[in-house]
């Protein structure tokens, strides 16, 4: 049968010595498709309910198609692009990035992630939902009242586990301290005394699945040891939460680099102790008469 090729690519910079080539990419559609679907196809939630499988073992969870991120700092887009083709879309990742301000080696910023697709989620059909503030934030190290906050709250949570305590001179003197104490015992015991903030968040990720509908987890990796774990060092990542088992006290999620990494748990107070932001994407279903 007859196919159309497609050639799509984009650049950026409007000086020659600004050039920078973002990406190229070859489509092969069945005529008449070229353009492709950019909208999401849901028109009725329970095409979304019918995808969530229940296992007896007591896990909840979605299937999502698996996009690699490649050498990109692409994380955030990729899962824009995970999500949408879920929905039944068809948009890559190199578009969410451009419309996100995606840079290759610094990823996406959480804000501009959000200000852009709110921008094209009419065309795209979703909406975005429930950004969820609550997690922690690595500015709190670059404010003195905030710094001033976390330490005294986790020299309590340190005194209640045990784990060494420290000062502001003896941090100011060693600034590595501050890996340590993140990856310790008390920071995650710390994190757990947010209590408001942990019943959110459990709270958001059982709402969203239970309605077919998977989390944006924006973490920061480096901090709780895991089984599949790609050596990214300590900083910012984007997953996807897509389910959680109560009967053993975990969620269940997928990073976007490729077979290996489509299902992975980890207790959930591990995932509230490093997590910065959550949100979702929904599609834009009309309400019946």
């Amino acid at each position: 049968p007859k196919k159309v090729a497609v050639l799509e690519w984009s650049t950026s910079g409007r000086l020659r010595s600004e050039f920078v080539a973002e990406y190229i990419n070859l489509k092969i559609t069945p005529p008449g498709d070229a353009s492709g679907n950019i909208r999401a196809t849901v028109n009725e939630r329970e095409q979304l309910t019918e995808k969530i499988i229940r296992k007896p073992d007591g896990s909840v969870y979605l299937n999502l198609p698996m996009v690699d991120q490649g050498v990109k700092g692409y994380c955030a887009a990729s899962a824009v692009e995970r999500v949408l083709k879920y929905y039944g879309s068809d948009v890559s990742q190199h578009f969410i990035a451009q419309i996100a301000g995606t840079t290759a080696g610094g990823g996406s910023q959480i804000h501009d992630l959000l200000d852009g697709l709110k921008k094209a989620d009419n065309k795209l059909g979703v909406k975005v939902m429930d950004n969820y503030d609550c997690g922690f934030k690595l500015d709190c190290f670059r404010n003195y009242s905030k710094f001033k906050g976390f330490l005294r709250k986790y020299n309590k949570a340190a005194k209640k586990t045990g784990s060494p305590r420290y000062s502001e001179k003896q941090i100011m003197r060693n600034n590595r301290l501050l890996l340590v104490m993140m990856r310790s015992k008390a920071f995650i015991e710390m994190r757990k005394d947010d209590r408001g903030g942990f019943r959110e968040f459990k709270r958001a990720i059982h709402k969203n699945i239970d309605k077919g509908i998977p989390v944006f987890w924006g973490l920061i990796v480096g901090i709780v040891k895991e089984k599949k774990a790609v050596n990214m060092g300590m900083g910012g990542h984007m997953r996807l939460i897509s389910g959680y088992n109560d009967k053993t006290g975990e969620i269940i999620y997928s990073d976007t680099w490729g077979a290996g990494h489509e299902f992975k748990k980890m207790k959930i107070s591990d995932a509230w102790a490093v997590t910065m932001d959550i949100f979702t994407l929904e599609p834009r279903i009309k309400r019946s008469l």
